[in-house]
Parts: structure tokens; C-alpha cells; sequence
């Protein structure tokens, strides 16, 4: 980000938050909202969501409609910036049917 900034001349502010047990616990657990209070930028213009590598296969099949609800809960604490949802690195069918779902 640093190096996107430097070459284009722009203000870059940017924030990473691991929500990998968002990943893991989505069936049973639910999400501790006030970690993205962690964030060092508050009302993002924009945010990119990358997850689902945490989540496993067995959940995803299971629980898809559960993942797809929860992400999109997630995405809504970002009223207004502009949302990028990516796929996950590591291909599965189903978690990139679900997490298009989302996006679209």
C-alpha cells in the first residue's frame, strides 16, 4: 500500500483486520463486532473483504445460506464505503459460489 501511495502520488490509509474465527465459528458463534473498532481508519471509502480461507469445507456445505447471511451482516457495518468482496485464494467450488452470492 505504501508503495501504491509513493508511486501515485495519493494518501493511502488503510487498516487489516484478522477476522479468521468470523471464519471458523460462523455456525455457532457469533461475531464480536467490536474488533473492527480495532481498525485504525473509521468510515473507510472503501473496504476490501478477503475471506473464506478459514472457513472449511464441511461448513461451507453445510452451511452455506448460515455463511452467506453472516458475511453479508459483516459487510453491512460498512454503510457507507464502497464494498469489494474478493473469492478466497484457495479455490472451493462452493465457497466461491456463496461469497459471489454475497458480492453480487
Amino acid at each position: 500500500m505504501n508503495n501504491i501511495s509513493d508511486e501515485k502520488h495519493v494518501n493511502i490509509k488503510y487498516s487489516i483486520i484478522n477476522i479468521a474465527d468470523f471464519e471458523r465459528t460462523f455456525t455457532n458463534v457469533s461475531f464480536n463486532y467490536s474488533q473492527l473498532k480495532n481498525a485504525t481508519v473509521q468510515k473507510p471509502d472503501f473496504v476490501i473483504f478477503q475471506i473464506g480461507e478459514n472457513v472449511s469445507k464441511e461448513d461451507i456445505t453445510k452451511n452455506g445460506t448460515i455463511f452467506e447471511t453472516k458475511y453479508l451482516e459483516l459487510i453491512s457495518n460498512f454503510n457507507n464505503s464502497v464494498k469489494i468482496v474478493c473469492l478466497p485464494f484457495w479455490p472451493d467450488k462452493n465457497k466461491i459460489n456463496h461469497i459471489t452470492n454475497v458480492a453480487v
